[in-house]
């Protein structure tokens, strides 16, 4: 009486693979082409004000849109990470599961920008040289000040919304 068994592979050594080389890493942020284009006259390209923003200047108070997003979610993550694996061991490709699982990561970085999530208000001058620069009315501009005093009015990171377009989710 013999026995006949049958070893089949479902992905496990797709995930080893990928963890040996590092071929299947989610990066979420502002990273190639996006992050090296022009983002004003000053010379200034997205990188660059993407980091102002998250570390802060010695003008500007810290306003982390990536840090805190990844601290913010970092239960939600783990849980898609153990999700990933499992489409991996189900047959689904390591690179697609975690091109979803940067995808997510870029959209809670872009909906901290968009929901002003933990950032910092802009200060009333910061609003009233938007106003300015937008060619508000003296009286549009009192109100947008009194709003911005009162910690409310314009929201932070969205003067043109280029940073925020420049946040991408990718696999290295």
């Amino acid at each position: 009486m013999g026995f006949k068994f049958t070893d089949k592979d479902r992905g496990f050594n797709e995930i080893k693979r990928a963890a040996k080389n590092g071929s299947a890493i989610a990066v979420a942020g502002i990273q190639g082409e996006k992050a090296s284009a022009p983002h004003d006259a000053f010379g200034n390209r997205n990188v660059d004000i993407a980091v102002f923003h998250e570390f802060g200047t010695r003008t500007a108070p810290q306003r982390s849109f990536i840090r805190s997003s990844v601290d913010r979610n970092r239960d939600k993550y783990g849980k898609l990470i153990e999700g990933v694996a499992g489409k991996i061991l189900d047959g689904d490709q390591a690179k697609r599961a975690m091109g979803r699982l940067a995808q997510v990561m870029a959209a809670d970085m872009v909906a901290t920008i968009d929901n002003s999530i933990d950032l910092e208000p802009l200060a009333e001058s910061t609003v009233l040289a938007r106003s300015a620069k937008r060619n508000r009315s003296g009286l549009q501009n009192l109100a947008l000040g009194a709003a911005a005093a009162a910690g409310g009015g314009e929201k932070p990171l969205l003067d043109t919304a280029q940073l925020k377009l420049s946040i991408t989710g990718t696999v290295k």
